[in-house]
């Protein structure tokens, strides 16, 4: 039987994404740390002989452009995340429009071709109008997970072709109960909350079990961020929802290493067929 194994990584920095959804402010004061993250990120899978697809938003493109660079010369694939992380679902498809368009302007400076696409948190409706966005600028496939339910994502194990002609590449979730309960195994956070012990366990189970298995995380999930950031937000929920990601992101390489031992992992460009052509 031929295994899949497919890896992708959000390029986000975890305040300024929170700031954005929920539309708060970044302190003046905040300093990204998102090139050091990434430059981690990439030493961790170059020692393990992984490859992955990195999901951009383009909004870093300038502070990160040395880095993105050497994501493309390193063999892996950069496809787009956007500009900014807002909720797709809360935008005009103008909006949308526009976000494709200058994401696609900016990232096409580092790779010829940028063939996929995921909504800042899995946010966008799986409808005709923002399909026919993404095809009219290219896009050849959109990555979305269903551990969480912000859209009306298929509830697939294995990447499927929609009737618009785009390929949907799920991140790996599993449903019990008919959907009631889902283990999404391939997140990178559910591997911090998880017990370690428990999800290699999972994992190695996955892996004997299904021959596809597509794992993701953000590069501040690899690297650690401080448990108390501290921001001063207005939304609660952007507060929360800061904390919670933050929660357990030290001390986390040695986990995240024992994920790329256990796959040999390819972009998903190598799974549905195509071929981004770099600069």
């Amino acid at each position: 039987m031929h295994r899949t194994h497919i890896l992708s990584v959000d390029v986000d920095d975890i305040i300024i994404a929170c700031a954005d959804y929920y539309q708060e402010d970044v302190p003046h004061d905040y300093v990204s740390k998102i090139d050091a993250q990434v430059r981690c990120t990439l030493d961790a899978l170059r020692e393990y002989d992984c490859k992955a697809t990195f999901f951009v938003q383009a909004q870093y493109c300038r502070d990160i452009d040395s880095v993105m660079k050497e994501i493309v010369s390193q063999g892996h694939v950069v496809a787009s995340h956007g500009v900014r992380h807002r909720n797709v679902g809360r935008i005009s498809i103008q909006q949308f429009r526009e976000e494709i368009e200058r994401s696609i302007e900016l990232l096409s400076n580092y790779q010829h071709e940028i063939l996929g696409y995921r909504a800042p948190a899995f946010s966008m409706p799986y409808d005709d109008d923002h399909f026919g966005v993404l095809l009219d600028n290219g896009i050849k496939y959109v990555s979305n997970g269903a551990g969480i339910v912000r859209s009306n994502v298929p509830s697939v194990q294995t990447p499927i072709e929609l009737d618009c002609g785009l390929m949907h590449v799920p991140v790996s979730t599993k449903h019990f109960l008919g959907g009631l309960i889902r283990y999404p195994i391939g997140y990178g956070v559910v591997a911090r909350y998880v017990p370690e012990t428990l999800f290699i366990l999972s994992l190695k189970y996955w892996l004997q079990k299904y021959s596809y298995f597509h794992y993701y995380f953000h590069p501040y999930e690899l690297s650690g961020t401080p448990r108390n950031i501290g921001i001063p937000y207005r939304n609660i929920r952007a507060l929360a929802q800061t904390q919670i990601l933050s929660l357990r992101s030290n001390n986390r390489h040695g986990l995240f290493k024992k994920v790329f031992n256990a796959c040999r992992f390819e972009p998903i460009e190598s799974l549905v067929g195509y071929r981004a052509d770099c600069q």
